[in-house]
């Protein structure tokens, strides 16, 4: 009957011996890797070099573009719209003022504090829609900035450079126009109420426009 209690003997197999000079090499190197000759990639694996080609790969990096694609073709679309509706405002705010320009044009009381009111909210969302172009153009920055921080790869100026600072969002000389142009037409309202002795704006609404143009300067 086979024996349980481990053999004592001095002489020791061939297989031991190996077993026993394959423990003593991992304890080698155990200790060098100990002292600090430790390869980079085996460090720090997520800061390794990356090429295109296993980035193309990557089930994790094709999934995290596409879904980033995605949220890029919504954020365009809504500023499409959004300067769409907008631009269709302003023209008749336009059309508004140069019918109000004619004297006795309109019999209505209350006709200067009315289009203040409707330049007012175009004002507010065209600042509005402002705000909302930088957070997105900074959000896309943050997000590439931290996933090549993440994953050791470099996309982030690429992908800014060849897609989001080609975006609509990015570049709006025609909702800046508009901005400037309900500026101007305030302007020009509020001069006429003060000969009316009469204020267009209530404080809650001067106040809140004043907060948006307070948020874009931070923004910039």
């Amino acid at each position: 009957m086979p024996s349980l209690v481990p053999n004592t003997d001095s002489n020791t197999s061939p297989s031991h011996e190996k077993i026993d000079k394959t423990g003593e090499n991992t304890k080698q190197e155990e200790t060098t890797n100990n002292t600090g000759a430790v390869p980079l990639a085996a460090a720090s694996p997520q800061h390794q070099p990356h090429d295109a080609e296993s980035m193309g790969k990557s089930p994790g990096e094709r999934a995290f573009f596409k879904l980033l694609h995605s949220e890029f073709k919504k954020a365009s679309h809504f500023f499409d719209r959004a300067t769409e509706e907008f631009t269709i405002r302003e023209e008749r705010v336009r059309e508004g003022m140069n019918i109000m320009r004619k004297p006795n044009s309109i019999m209505v009381n209350e006709k200067w504090g009315l289009m203040a009111k409707s330049i007012y909210r175009l004002y507010k969302d065209l600042l509005l829609l402002e705000t909302f172009a930088i957070m997105t153009y900074c959000s896309f920055s943050k997000i590439l900035k931290k996933h090549d921080k993440v994953t050791g790869y470099e996309t982030k100026n690429k992908f800014m450079a060849n897609i989001v600072n080609k975006a609509n969002f990015t570049h709006y000389p025609k909702v800046l126009s508009m901005i400037t142009r309900c500026e101007k037409f305030y302007e020009e309202v509020s001069t006429n109420l003060l000969k009316e002795g009469k204020e267009g704006l209530y404080e809650d609404e001067r106040t809140f426009a004043i907060a948006i143009l307070f948020q874009l300067i931070l923004l910039y």
